[in-house]
């Protein structure tokens, strides 16, 4: 039986809790983004250097879900919240991915900018998060983890573009382990 003959049937709560998860995840990462110069003045003494800061930067990306030409594909939407460096450049982050075919992804995790050359960066993320998958591919598992690679070219101070290739996988938490990946273009914006 192949992937597309196990679907879901439309119309189902799939996709109405599909888009609850994602506009409740949504609206918290906006209360944490709102809420952080406030919190700033509240970060405990030992946490007090020039470079610890709770302001942070997001991350918005259109592109293709399921890149192998035997995954069903669909358009995939990410967005993700980076907060700043707090540890050798490391810092924690938190997302959503959905996609057209009625799945998503809920993250967080953590990732690292590098300077790859001049105005050019490399940042390597991973991530866990819960795993819907709607109508799109059997993963095996409702936990998935999220590696993802991206090359951005800075623009000007607070905007970079560029490119993110991610791959979902439960990490054989199940014998089901197919992954997928996808690829999207990225803009990275520091308010």
């Amino acid at each position: 039986m192949d992937q597309r003959s196990r679907r879901r049937p439309r119309g189902g709560a799939g996709g109405a809790s599909s888009v609850r998860a994602i506009g409740t995840l949504l609206l918290l990462l906006s209360c944490l983004s709102a809420a952080a110069p406030a919190a700033a003045r509240d970060v405990p003494e030992w946490l007090e250097t020039p470079e610890w800061s709770i302001e942070g930067r997001w991350m918005a990306g259109i592109g293709w879900f399921g890149l192998r030409t035997d995954d069903p594909q669909s358009v995939v939407l990410d967005l993700e919240y980076r907060w700043s460096d707090f540890w050798y450049g490391v810092y924690p982050l938190a997302g959503a991915l959905v996609n057209t075919d009625e799945a998503f992804h809920l993250r967080a995790g953590f990732g690292r900018d590098l300077e790859f050359s001049g105005p050019w960066d490399l940042t390597i993320s991973l991530a866990a998060g819960y795993w819907e998958r709607g109508e799109s591919k059997v993963l095996g598992h409702e936990i998935e983890f999220r590696s993802a690679l991206d090359v951005t070219y800075t623009m000007r101070p607070d905007l970079r573009v560029g490119l993110t290739l991610a791959h979902l996988s439960n990490s054989r938490l199940s014998k089901t382990n197919p992954g997928i990946e996808n690829l999207s273009f990225t803009v990275v914006y520091r308010p």
